[in-house]
């Protein structure tokens, strides 16, 4: 046994090791890759699903927000002087400042809800 072939083993055993240790990195790199985009797309998923339920007049009237056709109503009927708030019992909103009926849940204006 001569010294080159001591050194062809060791060079042969050296680039198997490195060939299985770049396909376990491979390996290990799609797992990783794989389950940080499915993350991605369960986040997307959700974003969009919380956007369609904003959207959607059934869903936003059964968490208690008002409707489109319910801010409309308002709007006709202030226009119409049913529902006119006056300056000393009207609940101002705290976010556009409207003048809202007292006993508005909602902002004729802005949609928000009045406390």
């Amino acid at each position: 046994m001569g010294g080159g072939d001591f050194v062809g083993n060791i060079m042969g055993s050296l680039v198997i090791v490195l060939i299985i240790f770049v396909a376990i990195f491979l390996v290990f790199r799609e797992l990783f890759c794989w389950y940080w985009k499915i993350n991605e797309m369960v986040g997307l998923l959700v974003e969009i699903r919380d956007h369609l339920a904003s959207q959607n007049p059934a869903a936003s009237a059964a968490r208690g927000e008002p409707t489109l056709a319910f801010k409309a109503g308002q709007a006709v009927g202030q226009m119409a002087g049913l529902a006119t708030p006056t300056a000393s019992n009207s609940t101002r909103c705290p976010i556009c400042n409207e003048s809202n009926a007292p006993d508005t849940r909602f902002c004729t204006n802005c949609g928000v809800a009045l406390n």
